[in-house]
């Protein structure tokens, strides 16, 4: 049997049209036949449109077909003998589940018609084709070996680009995909597949960070074997960033996603990031939107073309353009609130009010890299920037209205710690977002806000109380009073 042109699906509607091209006899309302104990096998009639079908897996249909018996009554009068399918039936079968998935465009388009299939490259050809690796640039699960495309094939991109942001315009170096990203995301691309990229291994600059995937070290797997060292992801948004606008310029270049679907994406991650903050969320807001890109979008794909195929059943249309799914799919997904609600800020809000007992929802499925630690060299610069004040009386205080401005040794006092807005206290009492201020109470001095402090009104200091007394040398400091500083 031949491959299907457009105009052979286009008249293709239920599963029985399928059938019916396929071969597979039998009236499909008599379980004794072919056709008939096939639709009874798999719940279908001579009604069930063609994309129920083309939504089933294939690995789901064939292990149904495995069980699939054939009831014949081979004399009249005798019960009903069951037969296994013949090797052909069972290629039928299968045939019609491959009808129903070239109608829905899964398995790639047919060609039009009177245009006959390309002819296969010759080996010679292919032996000299430079390849390379999908987990080098694109995933590091995915083993398969791809064909480059050629610098011919990478000029187009480029004048695509040009048309989209003027003549001349090129990516800047630190935004340009490679011809070895730009290939993988084709190849994905072609075979009508997720085009995700994982933003741990697809970053700018791509040929640092092969070189980085092929010296890394080796690491013992639980079975005992040696596999490749996980690389994470970005520890932070602007990481995060410089590889989205990577993976946003190959997909305006391949004609794959439109620059208003990637802005609206890249929009909505900036907006939860503005939103939460970053120093706790992060880890789950790269989590979610590997799993949006990854997961969600595939799934949304599919939805959208069952909703198109069904509106074009009935004489109607969406939005939803088979030719570049990923188009729309990825604009649904940047607005499916319903999706980052689940999966960042609920989620978010249970790790910033610090419930115990509570799952926060992060697990270990997009892990991201450790941020540089900044507390070593914050506290060897405030160190430097903080030299201790030669004068300790006291009088350094700078009190105004009853406030203190500043501390003993002359340095502000930090103005969000005593409106209890800023907890980053490092070193005792110095703020960790302005180096050079204190965390001290604007009222007494003391170490805590001044939301919390015990104090009514501003007390004295000791040397101003005792302000024109005599300092012999035999004064005491009076009974029942501590020696040493005052504590404000």
């Amino acid at each position: 049997m031949s491959e299907l042109t457009e105009d052979e699906l286009s008249a293709i509607k239920t599963i029985d049209d399928a059938a019916t091209k396929a071969g597979l006899t039998g009236d499909p309302n008599d379980k004794g036949t072919p056709r008939g104990s096939l639709f009874a096998l798999i719940g279908a009639d001579t009604t069930t449109t063609i994309t129920s079908l083309a939504l089933i897996s294939v690995d789901d249909f064939a292990a149904t077909v495995r069980g699939w018996r054939i009831s014949e009554v081979p004399v009249a009068g005798q019960p009903p003998v069951e037969r296994p399918p013949t090797l052909m039936e069972n290629g039928q079968a299968l045939y019609v589940a491959r009808i129903a998935r070239l109608k829905l465009g899964i398995e790639g388009k047919p060609p039009a018609t009177g245009t006959a299939l390309p002819a296969l490259p010759s080996p010679s050809a292919s032996a000299t084709t430079r390849k390379i690796k999908m987990s080098q640039i694109l995933s590091q699960l995915d083993e398969t070996e791809i064909e480059l495309v050629s610098s011919v094939e990478q000029l187009k991109y480029f004048a695509r680009y040009e048309t989209l942001f003027g003549k001349g315009q090129r990516p800047r170096p630190e935004q340009e995909p490679s011809i070895e990203q730009l290939s993988g995301l084709k190849s994905l691309l072609d075979a009508s597949q997720c085009p995700y990229a994982d933003y741990a291994i697809f970053q700018p600059h791509a040929a640092r960070i092969m070189k980085r995937i092929r010296f890394s070290g080796l690491v013992l797997n639980k079975a005992g074997a040696l596999t490749q060292a996980e690389i994470f992801g970005p520890p932070d948004l602007d990481s995060w960033r410089s590889c989205h606008d990577v993976w946003a310029n190959s997909m305006v270049m391949l004609d794959a996603i439109d620059l208003g679907a990637l802005q609206a994406y890249k929009s909505r991650i900036e907006m939860l990031h503005i939103r939460y903050g970053e120093a706790k969320v992060w880890p789950l807001l790269y989590q979610a939107d590997t799993r949006a890109r990854l997961e969600h979008l595939p799934r949304k794909r599919l939805e959208l073309l069952q909703e198109h195929q069904e509106a074009l059943n009935a004489g109607n249309t969406t939005p939803f353009d088979p030719a570049r799914p990923w188009n729309y799919a990825l604009n649904c997904v940047a607005n499916d609130d319903k999706f980052w609600a689940h999966e960042f800020s609920e989620p978010a809000m249970i790790i910033l009010s610090d419930t115990k007992g509570v799952r926060p929802g992060l697990d270990d499925d997009a892990r991201v890299a450790q941020q540089p630690d900044k507390s070593a060299s914050l506290t060897a610069t405030a160190a430097a920037t903080r030299p201790r004040n030669a004068n300790r009386t006291g009088r350094v205080h700078d009190l105004v209205d009853g406030v203190y401005k500043s501390n003993r040794t002359g340095h502000p006092l930090c103005s969000d710690f005593n409106q209890g807005k800023c907890t980053n206290t490092i070193q005792g009492t110095w703020c960790g977002n302005h180096q050079n201020r204190a965390h001290q109470c604007s009222r007494c001095l003391g170490t805590h806000s001044l939301t919390a402090c015990p104090h009514q009104e501003t007390p004295q200091p000791s040397w101003l109380k005792n302000a024109g007394r005599g300092r012999g040398r035999g004064r005491s400091r009076g009974k029942g009073k501590p020696k040493g500083p005052a504590p404000y």
